[in-house]
């Protein structure tokens, strides 16, 4: 690979020394870029809708939060985050199985294709001791917003946040174990990485397949494990005897110990 391109190391941390995941941002990988960001709103939680048409032309990479209580939350299985799928042109709510009334539900959209395979070289796994500290670094804002703001959102790249380094996309079919059906992911990365993970079934209907939904696992035969160097998710039979059809896992830069 040829030596050149531009990187960035996090504030306090030398370039020419900082591994990889103490990087801002290098040109040999993709940051998770957002697409859209909002909040959707339903009256009735058991009725389906779109969320977002985004007409990206592929299935993104997405995130679901909920508020309940006043609590804001990560929406896992147990409030509905299952429920949320993805396809070329839409974000979709399903409708719950689980509760009735009003919900409000947050949602990231990022511009990260879910169903094309990528791997970024390893550079650097060795991290180095912060010990540069000043009033200084790379600032690059979103377009029409002032380099004087204090506002974290205005920028596209500061010094002072980090950003998601795309690691590896790998995207493929379930194989059936005798027992359960598996998809398995490996990477060469020396730490456990954050990941997530996506699967595509036929939905509560069961007649539409083009939809990648959030992948959690939970216990018994469906389930997620992150092992150093591998990742697995493990599922039986879906709603109605849908049988998982193939799936995602994106794994980041990003250590999931710090």
């Amino acid at each position: 690979m040829a030596d050149y391109g531009l990187r960035a190391s996090q504030k306090g941390y030398d370039v020419q020394e900082a591994s990889d995941s103490q990087l801002l941002f290098s040109s040999s990988w993709p940051l998770l870029k957002i697409e859209q960001q909002g909040s959707f709103n339903t009256n009735d939680v058991t009725v389906a809708e779109t969320v977002y048409t985004h007409n990206l032309g592929y299935k993104p990479f997405f995130i679901i939060y909920e508020t309940t209580d006043g609590t804001s939350r990560y929406a896992t299985p147990l409030f509905d985050g299952t429920q949320f799928g993805v396809n070329t042109t839409e974000l979709k709510f399903f409708g719950s199985y689980f509760r009735t009334g009003a919900k409000t539900f947050y949602y990231y959209i990022f511009r990260l294709p879910l169903t094309t395979d990528y791997e970024a070289p390893i550079i650097n796994e060795t991290d180095t001791t912060r010990s540069l500290i000043d009033n200084y670094g790379l600032k690059v804002t979103k377009q029409g917003e002032d380099i004087s703001s204090t506002d974290m959102r205005d920028y596209v790249i500061h010094s002072s946040c980090r950003s998601p380094m795309v690691h590896k996309v790998d995207n493929g079919g379930f194989t059936f174990n005798g027992t359960d059906y598996v998809f398995s992911t490996t990477y060469s990365l020396s730490y456990l990485p954050w990941i997530r993970c996506f699967f595509n079934y036929a939905d509560t209907i069961g007649t539409d397949t083009t939809y990648l939904y959030p992948y959690f696992g939970g216990n018994g035969s469906t389930y997620l494990k992150s092992t150093p160097g591998s990742v697995e998710i493990h599922n039986a039979s879906g709603p109605f005897g849908a049988d998982p059809l193939n799936a995602t896992t994106v794994i980041f830069k990003d250590p999931f110990t710090i």
